[in-house]
Formats: C-alpha cells, sequence, structure tokens
C-alpha cells in the first residue's frame, strides 16, 4: 500500500516537472516575438565618441576632441576630393589618444550642393582577447540589445535587421533599407556608418551622366 502510494507520488512530481517546463517553452516562445521587435533600432542616433552621423565638420570636431580628451592641436585632418564640388579639401579627421583611436569620415551631400557632414565614425582600441571582449561588453551596455544575435562575431544595431538574425542588417531591399544606419562592434573596434552616403553619391554621379540616345 505504502509502495503504491509512493509510486503515485513520483509520477504526480515527474508531471509537475514535465508540466513546468512546458510552461516555461510557451512563456519564452510568447516572448520572442517580441523580443525580436526590440533589436529594430535607429542607430542613426546613436554616437561614438561623441560624434553622431549628420554632424557638420566644427561641430564633430569639437565633441570629439572633447570626448577624447585631447587638445584641439590632436585632431588631424585629412583630405580628399569632393567628388561634387571637384575641389579636394578636408574630408575627416583621426585623433589618437591613450584610450583608443578615432577616426570620422565626411561625406559630400547632394541635396546640401557638396556641403561634407559625418558619413562614419570608427573608434578602435589595441588589440588583445581581454580588450576585445571589454569593447564588447560595453557596447551592448551602452547601445543595448543588438538587431543581431547576441552570439553572432560581428554585432549589429540597425532600424532594419535581416530576416536571419545570424546575417545582422539588411543591405538590400525595398523602402531605403539598404540606405540605414548601422552601428558595428567586431573585436577591438565599433563603427558607426551611414550606408547611404555612398548610394547617394551614386545616384548623383548616375543622373550627370544621363543622357538620352539619339540614333
Amino acid at each position: 500500500m505504502y509502495g503504491c502510494w509512493f509510486a503515485n507520488a513520483q509520477d504526480k512530481g515527474a508531471e509537475m516537472t514535465v508540466g513546468k517546463k512546458v510552461f516555461v517553452v510557451l512563456l519564452l516562445l510568447l516572448m520572442a516575438p517580441g523580443a525580436w521587435a526590440q533589436r529594430a533600432v535607429d542607430a542613426a542616433q546613436f554616437s561614438v565618441s561623441g560624434v553622431k552621423l549628420g554632424m557638420e565638420w566644427e561641430q564633430a570636431q569639437r565633441v570629439a576632441s572633447s570626448f577624447m580628451q585631447v587638445p584641439p592641436s590632436a585632431v588631424k585632418p585629412f583630405t580628399l576630393n569632393n567628388q561634387i564640388t571637384g575641389r579636394r579639401q578636408p574630408m575627416g579627421f583621426e585623433i589618437s589618444a591613450p584610450n583608443g583611436s578615432l577616426r570620422v569620415r565626411f561625406a559630400a551631400e547632394p541635396d546640401l550642393n557638396g556641403a561634407i557632414r559625418v558619413s562614419a565614425v570608427e573608434y578602435e582600441i589595441p588589440w588583445s582577447q581581454e580588450n576585445a571582449e571589454r569593447l564588447r561588453q560595453a557596447a551592448l551596455e551602452k547601445y543595448g540589445s543588438p538587431s543581431s544575435a547576441l552570439e553572432s562575431v560581428n554585432l549589429q544595431w540597425c532600424a532594419h535587421p535581416n530576416e536571419n538574425p545570424g546575417l545582422g542588417c539588411a543591405n538590400m531591399g525595398h523602402q531605403g533599407q539598404a540606405e540605414q544606419a548601422v552601428l558595428e562592434a567586431v573585436g577591438n573596434k565599433l563603427s558607426l556608418q551611414d550606408r547611404g552616403a555612398h548610394i547617394r553619391m551614386q545616384r548623383y554621379l548616375d543622373s550627370k551622366r544621363s543622357t538620352t540616345p539619339r540614333f
């Protein structure tokens, strides 16, 4: 009699354990859509070392030198050709500091008659496995859950994630998905890029080559 009661108690305990596991699985499935939706974020709102996409030259230099704690003389500009005006001019700058190096790139905007705006920000620290893990954790803490899967080697944040979370951010598609801003943390580097800058420039150059064939 006692043996039967003990066996029944074991069966009921096992049923309760299985029931709890099923409940947890169902709860995770219900939470999954919400968790995925939170991964879509406008990376254009982020900043790296104080610099945001779209900033003008003076503002970007000012906030970068302040954030990196270096004097303005430590900001080293580099010159490239402005494809809209056809003139060479400062199109970016670099800062080297004990807490890392910063490279800020600018792009000429067709809608602004060639005026330049920040199109990419790249921050880098010396390579080591420990530093790479520190940068990864710092990025997660500052920017939140990424658009890519957490186990991905490259963490990415963007408004239009790829349908496959292992592939990060979409780089093609409709309604401007390819032109989005993307923040990426990989190894000892953190970069924020306006992917639309190159596309807008290419669109402008194509329009200048436009012609009506006559034959």
